[in-house]
């Protein structure tokens, strides 16, 4: 039992030795991380509960269930990727003590505090979310989706990480450049290997089949606004969580003499293929879904438009503020990248001026997190 208490009490207070270890960077990472939480609170409240609400309140309590359970998965699946990293992390504590050979019953009580300690932290926050934003469920109901949400984050715990088989692996020609290679590879890892990645590129498959209801429904515009928008947040989410990764082995591309230029070169070129595939799978399927009501003229190609751009707004964003903050910690550069691509796909709904805007961010994330890679 002493034993027990030492090492519970190690892994709670290794954590807060690391806060204490970059203390003031630790506090302007929070400070910026509350004031991005609460102007997201505030513009997804007003936009959900004051907009959206005026056109139909059916419309908004629909668009609060699946944005409900959509958080709730994302938070099931991170909790349970949180739980894996855990048990097999060479730096974890508990790979430590099992390297140790410490006794069985010890590691896996730890292993069941860790377990209880994420899931309470991950789900306190959501279920407040939930509801007290989006839906009300009752006790019986609530109970057994927190059920659910435990069996999710228990099967993604036990889902490993896709390994290249001897022959099998990806090597770039000799005949391309760095750059090339650069961006080939991540390609691939974001759309072949990364899981998270893959998460939620089939959510956007589930937006993209929205998207063509709402066309063919003829619903109002602004119901295809959000969908392409949030199909397009969904992707900045996957190139997040992607360029948060590649950070983790920065050093084999900073050994190798990539300069920052280089680097943001890259992260810019992905980005702008990613979202330029969503936007036209968005696009492409809103003017199939008219298509047979209305004719091809002037406001159906701009809307087909307007489309594209607010879909790929989000994805194109993301190199422009990843390193504005901490480029490592992925929930402030979705949470940036969100409220500076709602910003702009307004703007873009309102005025086709606002595509300028787009320019004047990546000329600003350029110039703004100059020399930023190196010191991730």
């Amino acid at each position: 039992m002493p034993k027990l208490a030492f090492l519970l009490a190690l892994h709670v207070l290794s954590f807060f030795h690391k806060l204490w270890h970059n203390f003031i960077r630790e506090c302007v990472v929070a400070l910026c991380s509350l004031i991005l939480l609460a102007l997201f609170y505030y513009v997804f409240n007003d936009f959900l509960n004051q907009e959206v609400r005026k056109i139909s309140p059916k419309m908004r309590d629909d668009f609060a269930m699946v944005l409900a359970w959509i958080l709730i998965f994302a938070g099931a699946f991170s909790g349970g990727r949180l739980i894996r990293a855990f048990f097999v992390s060479p730096r974890s504590l508990f790979k430590t003590i099992q390297l140790f050979g410490e006794e069985p019953a010890v590691r896996k009580t730890l292993a069941l505090f860790h377990i209880c300690l994420v899931l309470s932290v991950i789900y306190g926050p959501i279920w407040y979310v939930v509801n007290t934003m989006l839906v009300t469920w009752s006790l019986g109901k609530s109970l057994l989706y927190g059920f659910m949400m435990v069996l999710v984050s228990l099967s993604a715990s036990l889902l490993g990480d896709r390994k290249s088989t001897q022959g099998k692996g990806w090597h770039p020609s000799i005949n391309i450049g760095s750059r090339q290679a650069m961006v080939r590879w991540r390609l691939r890892i974001l759309f072949s290997r990364n899981r998270v990645a893959q998460f939620c590129f089939g959510l956007f498959l589930l937006c993209a089949l929205l998207m063509a209801c709402t066309a063919y429904l003829a619903l109002p515009f602004i119901a295809a606004f959000a969908i392409a928008f949030w199909g397009g947040f969904l992707g900045s989410c996957a190139l997040c969580f992607q360029f948060g990764e590649d950070l983790q082995a920065g050093w084999l591309e900073k050994s190798s003499g990539v300069s920052h230029r280089h680097y943001m070169d890259t992260l810019f070129i992905v980005a702008g293929l990613v979202g330029s595939l969503l936007g036209i799978l968005h696009a492409t399927l809103w003017w199939l879904g008219a298509l047979p009501y209305k004719p091809m003229v002037l406001p159906q190609i701009a809307g087909t438009l307007r489309i594209f751009l607010i879909t790929a707004t989000p994805c194109w964003i993301v190199p422009a503020v990843l390193f504005q903050i901490d480029a490592r910690r992925v929930l402030i550069p979705i949470l940036t990248s969100f409220l500076v691509g709602l910003f702009v796909a307004t703007a873009i709904y309102a005025s086709w001026f606002a595509v300028a805007l787009l320019g004047l961010i990546a000329y600003y994330g350029y110039t703004s997190q100059e020399g930023l890679f190196y010191r991730a």
